[in-house]
């Protein structure tokens, strides 16, 4: 009984273990409530169907022996079938008349079920193994469909792109992704025709189209862009847990293309932390629990001095201290966040890739992590290559030694925040509250605009709303950029002098910030993309 009972274990923890990784895909606390009732009503059904047929035709039964013998390679049936055998043998408990000859023999088939459920669970560790250590496969596309959607972009009309794409070919230190392209294959089900004929309909989003970056020791790149812009695709990539249709991956040395199956080896001497968009952590884990978990990953002794000082200073610059005995499912969202940053600092690592570490902290919370990322006195240590995504643009601003701006599956920009400026703050925005007693919205936003051209700086409209508007001021034509501070001077001399003709009740002038500048590239991509024959939207 205990030989079938641990072969039953030894085989059916990986069977389940394959099927969940197969065909679970929703809400993990949801399928755990209906899946074990349907799983073991199913796993019983081979076994009660047989042994109703066994007893059903007995002059076939060596025929439904024979299929027994087959169906032993499923291990809940061989682990019932042993089961079976076991009160076959005898219902008598220490029955003197029972011989280990009988408990043996081929009749009862007890040795045959045990063998089978240890050869069938060693096969099954194997493919478990081979399953889980390897990525996950590309999108299945046509020749067409690969050489329209599973190329990078062209990026010859960008010098910031080329010179990122350059950097990421110097050698394979740091961080570096390399014309990486992510495509995703969905089929979307729609009605046409007067009778409402359901019809599928293939869907291809690219959500990388070739993106390409360098990151060494001591720079943060940051890489900013809206929801669904790519950024978590493009980590997750990084992190192996996709594959990427073109391209390739380097990290601490090491490089990876999307033939390589099995990227182990990139990870393997523990240098890279990743700390993913969810919180990875275990419920009714404590703080404590978690970081010697991660610390003995990463190879390092929890009874050091060292590695104390070392986990120690964590905790203590991510402000977990007073809760190091608390389970994680009682921790706020924003200390949830700061253990997950706490497990990817353990150890020292060379490379960190942090999606949207901060997101649900508060301010100070936020800062403190920044002030981790990015110290402000100076060290004589060198801090990891770190990929940071983000939304929020003054955390790219405050953190970035380069910024990449990600539109739609592309970087459409790159480069130090000075740089950005100086490539596309090429204006002032001028924002308009009109008094309620201004008869014609429509003729003081044509004045305002003629106003500005007599200063020799084309304005146009950039948000338009009744007695409110927003005006995009070029710079003056001629005028060096770097000099902001007389144009300033002159769009306010210019709305003061006029507040009264034009009806204005309120008004703001500011130069172009990250912020608007990623509105604007964002507003250009999307439109571009609009206009795109291969529009995957419009397919």
């Amino acid at each position: 009984m205990l030989s079938c009972l641990s072969g039953y274990a030894f085989s059916g923890t990986p069977l389940g273990l394959i099927l969940a990784k197969q065909f679970i895909h929703g809400n993990f606390k949801e399928t755990a409530s209906w899946f074990p009732g349907v799983y073991y009503t199913f796993v019983a059904l081979p076994y009660m169907a047989w042994s109703v047929t066994l007893q059903a035709v007995p002059s076939a039964e060596n025929i439904i022996m024979i299929i027994g013998d087959i169906l032993c390679v499923v291990p809940f049936f061989a682990f019932q079938r042993g089961i079976g055998a076991v009160i076959g043998i005898s219902t008598e408990f220490n029955d003197t008349g029972l011989s280990w000859t009988a408990v043996w023999s081929f009749q009862t088939r007890l040795w045959f079920t045990i063998v089978i459920m240890f050869f069938v669970g060693s096969m099954e560790w194997i493919y478990l193994y081979r399953l889980t250590t390897r990525r996950a496969p590309t999108s299945r596309l046509s020749k067409e469909e690969v050489e329209e959607f599973g190329t990078p972009i062209d990026i010859s009309h960008s010098l910031d792109i080329k010179e990122e794409y350059e950097r990421s070919h110097a050698d394979n230190e740091g961080i570096n992704a390399r014309e990486l392209v992510k495509v995703f294959v969905a089929e979307k089900k729609s009605k046409r025709g007067m009778g409402w004929k359901k019809v599928k309909q293939k869907v291809i989003k690219q959500a990388a189209k070739g993106v390409s970056f360098g990151i060494r020791k001591n720079e943060i790149y940051t890489v900013l862009g809206p929801n669904g812009a790519g950024k978590s695709t493009l980590m997750n990539v990084l992190a192996s847990q996709l594959t990427p249709e073109h391209g390739e991956i380097a990290i601490d040395g090491a490089a990876a293309n999307g033939s390589n199956a099995r990227v182990d080896y990139l990870y393997s001497n523990g240098n890279v932390a990743f700390c993913p968009q969810f919180d990875a952590l275990f419920p009714k884990k404590t703080v404590d629990e978690h970081i010697k978990f991660y610390a003995s990953i990463r190879g390092l002794s929890w009874n050091n001095e060292a590695t104390q000082n070392h986990l120690n200073a964590i905790v203590k610059l991510l402000g977990l201290g007073k809760h190091r005995t608390k389970q994680s499912m009682e921790l706020s969202g924003g200390y949830k966040r700061r253990l997950c940053m706490a497990t990817a600092m353990i150890g020292y690592p060379k490379a960190m890739l942090l999606d949207e570490c901060t997101t649900g902290l508060d301010p100070s919370a936020r800062h403190l992590v920044w002030d981790v990322l990015k110290p402000e006195h100076e060290n004589d240590y060198d801090i990891p290559a770190v990929l940071l995504s983000s939304h929020y643009m003054d955390e790219c601003q405050s953190l970035g030694t380069r910024i990449g701006i990600m539109v739609d599956g592309a970087l459409v920009a790159t480069g130090s925040l000075a740089r950005l400026q100086e490539l596309y703050c090429d204006g002032l925005f001028v924002e308009i509250s009109l008094q309620p007693s201004v008869v014609d919205c429509d003729k003081a936003e044509r004045q305002a605009i003629d106003a500005f051209s007599e200063l020799n700086m084309d304005a146009s409209v950039y948000e338009s709303l009744p007695f409110h508007l927003k005006l995009k001021v070029k710079f003056q034509r001629g005028v060096e950029i770097s000099n902001t501070t007389t144009q300033l001077a002159e769009a306010f001399r210019l709305l003061e002098t006029k507040k009264g003709e034009f009806g204005i009740q309120f008004y703001s002038v500011a130069i172009m910030n990250l912020e608007q500048i990623f509105i604007d590239l964002s507003r250009k991509q999307f439109e571009a993309d609009d206009d795109r024959p291969g529009n995957t939207e419009n397919r």
